[in-house]
This record gives C-alpha cells, sequence and structure tokens, in this order.
C-alpha cells in the first residue's frame, strides 16, 4: 500500500514536490543506483529507458581472410574442465590467462592486447569461445563474452566469418550467441545484414537471440530490414519486440516512426516506456496527443516520460492539456499540473488558480507548488479572492503561495 502510494504522489515536505519514481526508485533500490542514474545523465534519470542497450566492443573489419580449419570447427570437449593451452608468445599467453581468468574484469586491457596481438590470437580465442566445458564453470559465460569481445577487435575477415558461422550453432549456448549477435552488430558490416535478418525471422532461433538480432540491425536502413523490423514488432515474444523497438527508434526515419506509434498500446510497459522514450526525442507538437494519453497508463515508469515529453514540447502543449486537466483521475490532473508547473508559462495561471480549488488534495499541493515556479504578479489577484473562500485547505494554499509571490 505503501508503494502504490510513492509510486502515484511521491513524496512532499511542505509545498516542495519532488517526482514521484525516483523515490520509488530509492525506496525499493536503494540511494546509490538512483544517484548514479542521475549522475549518469545529468539529472534526466530517464534518458536511460531510450539509451538502448549498451554498445558492445567493435573494430573495423578489413584485413585479408585467411583459411584456419579451426574457424569453422565446431564446439569442442564435452569434459567438465576447460582446455586452457600455453603458448610461446608471453603477449598471447598474458591475453589468455586474463579471458580465462574469471574475475577479471579489466576488460580494456583484454581489448587492447587482442588488437596488438592481431591474427595470432584468432585460433586461441575461437577455442576459448567453442570449449563446451566453460558452460561447466562458474561464470564461464563471461570468459566466453571476453572472448567475443576481443575476437571483435582483431582486423580480419576470419573473424567475421566464425560469428556468422555459429549464430544458428546451437552447441553454443543462447546467451553467448545473442552476445556473438550483438557484437556482430556492432561492426556494422554489409556482409552481415542478411546473416542476421536470417536469425530475426528464423522462429526456431531463441527468442533472446532473436530479439540480439532485432537490435542488432539498428545500423542496416534498407528497405527489406525495416520491413522485417516492423513485422518483428508484432512478434509474441518481448525480446524481439523490444528489440525492434530500439533499433526502429535509432534510425528515426518517418516510416520506423509511424511503425512503432502503432504499438503504443503494447501489453509490455517495456516496450510503451521505449518508444515514448524514441518519440520525445522528436519534440513535435503532432505528437502530444499520444503523451497525454500516455499520462492514464498504469505504468509509473511511461507516465514519467509522456510528462518529461510535454514539458520538452513546451508551450505548444498547452491547449492540448486543457482536456486531461478534467479528467476523473486525480492522477492524471496532478501529472498536468506537474507539467504546467515545469513549462512555467504565464498562460497556465488561471487554469492552475482554478486548480486550487480541485477535490484532490495532491493535486492542490501541486498547483500550488506550480504557480511559485512561474512567480507571476498576474496570479495574485485571483489568489488574494481565495482567501476568503470556504474551504480552509485552499485558502491556506492560496496564502502559501502568496507568501512565495514575495
Amino acid at each position: 500500500m505503501v508503494a502504490n502510494y510513492i509510486m502515484r504522489y511521491g513524496f512532499y515536505e511542505g509545498h516542495t514536490s519532488y517526482r514521484a519514481d525516483p523515490v520509488a526508485i530509492t525506496f525499493i533500490f536503494g540511494i546509490k543506483s538512483i544517484l548514479q542514474i542521475e549522475e549518469a545523465f545529468k539529472g534526466d534519470w530517464t534518458k536511460w529507458i531510450s539509451s538502448g542497450f549498451e554498445e558492445t566492443p567493435s573494430s573495423t573489419i578489413g584485413s585479408p581472410a585467411q583459411s584456419p580449419s579451426q574457424l569453422n570447427a565446431k564446439p569442442t570437449n564435452n569434459s567438465s574442465t576447460p582446455n586452457i593451452t600455453s603458448y610461446k608468445n608471453p603477449k598471447l599467453n598474458d591475453l589468455v590467462r586474463r579471458i580465462t581468468d574469471v574475475n577479471d574484469k579489466n576488460t580494456n586491457v583484454i581489448l587492447k592486447a587482442a588488437a596488438e596481438i592481431g591474427e595470432s590470437a584468432v585460433e586461441p580465442l575461437v577455442s576459448i569461445i567453442s570449449d563446451a566445458a566453460w558452460n561447466n564453470v562458474f561464470r564461464g559465460s563471461w570468459t566466453q563474452t571476453k572472448a567475443v569481445w576481443a575476437l571483435a577487435r582483431i582486423k580480419s575477415e576470419n573473424v567475421v566469418n566464425f560469428f556468422i558461422s555459429v549464430l544458428k550453432d546451437k552447441t553454443l549456448t543462447p546467451h553467448l550467441r545473442t552476445n556473438i549477435v550483438r557484437t556482430l552488430g556492432g561492426l556494422k558490416l554489409e556482409k552481415s545484414v542478411e546473416p542476421l535478418l536470417d536469425v530475426l525471422n528464423d522462429r526456431q532461433v531463441e527468442p533472446e537471440v532473436r530479439g540480439a538480432a532485432a537490435y542488432a540491425l539498428k545500423f542496416a536502413k534498407t528497405d527489406n530490414v525495416i520491413e522485417s523490423l516492423i513485422m518483428a514488432l508484432n512478434d509474441k515474444d518481448r525480446h524481439v519486440r523490444g528489440g525492434a523497438v530500439i533499433s526502429l527508434g535509432k534510425m528515426g526515419t518517418q516510416r520506423s516512426i509511424l511503425a512503432l506509434l502503432r504499438v503504443l498500446k503494447d501489453e509490455d510497459a517495456m516496450i510503451r516506456w521505449r518508444v515514448l522514450g524514441y518519440l520525445r526525442k522528436l519534440k513535435t507538437k503532432t505528437l502530444a496527443h499520444h503523451f497525454v494519453r500516455a499520462l492514464a497508463d498504469n505504468d509509473w515508469m511511461v507516465r514519467e516520460i509522456a510528462k518529461k515529453a510535454l514539458v520538452d514540447i513546451g508551450e505548444p502543449v498547452l491547449e492540448t492539456l486543457a482536456k486531461p486537466l478534467k479528467s476523473p483521475l486525480a492522477q492524471v490532473r496532478w501529472e498536468v499540473v506537474c507539467i504546467l508547473g515545469r513549462i512555467k508559462s504565464q498562460k497556465s495561471i488561471g487554469v492552475l488558480v482554478e486548480a486550487l480549488k480541485d477535490n484532490d488534495w495532491m493535486v492542490r499541493n501541486e498547483a500550488a507548488v506550480a504557480l511559485t515556479r512561474i512567480k507571476s504578479e498576474r496570479s495574485r489577484q485571483p489568489l488574494t479572492r481565495l482567501l476568503k473562500h470556504k474551504n480552509r485547505s485552499i485558502h491556506e494554499e492560496a496564502a502559501w503561495v502568496l507568501k512565495n509571490l514575495k
């Protein structure tokens, strides 16, 4: 019950309004996490939702291809212990040691070393990725992921060929293939488009791998890629739909935006708030009614993004906000008043003064805060009249605003 209250309204100290959702996140995850998010995105913590997944390390592929038979080898070693080979090259030996150390998290050193060693590191890295015994080791997937990232730093067409050859190889775990798919996408090579499309469109492939393929295709704005991504928006699995949303959002073409508008009613809240996050970047009044509709969403993140999007657009949305200000839902009225207070337009003074009479005390409270943000002498006369209102809470709100206008 307390959590629901916090999620809806947030925390108020006197008449100083704090956003509901950061408080809720802090309540659930701890103060450290929300401060890290705020710091990373300079105060606007909701931007993380539209930033997509973190890019995987990539490199430019372009050296002459070689054809070591090991690159096409299937995963080997069915024993419970991984094969860790020693090499004469001390730098290569150190690279393998770092990668196979499940506690070594210094990926920058690993990636730099792989790039410096070059082609001679390909076979050892492929062996690590192909060694099924890592599945039996605690955090073994982390070892193989480091090997994938390191391999991507080596400028060799053999690397690309290897990645493509194992995209649908089920002897590798879905988690590992997901990392390979995303890493291959990070290389942004025309050669990888068709193989990635094949993974996306193959329903026999695990959903998380298909979702990664949808995400990995964000660099390719060809008609057939966009068409496949639009079709993926209707997939029954959220991983696939989510990956398609990210790619279409990052493409930002007219066709992709129109497609995203059609999934604003997706049953998955994650899909809805990702779509709104990309639409927010456009800052156009023509999308205002979509954001207004989202103010009544049952998911707090969706509401928060919609609210921030309307604030970003500014004064052009004031007329659009007139109707939701009369919504029977107090939560929606409160969201609208929050928006008006952050837009800080003189044109909002009249409706904010009226909102001081709302039957929900949180709406009245937020209206008072909004008026102090605008700080206009135009509000003094109507506020003075409210000092004689028969409702004690209303004339107290008016008195507080007048005091803070000085």
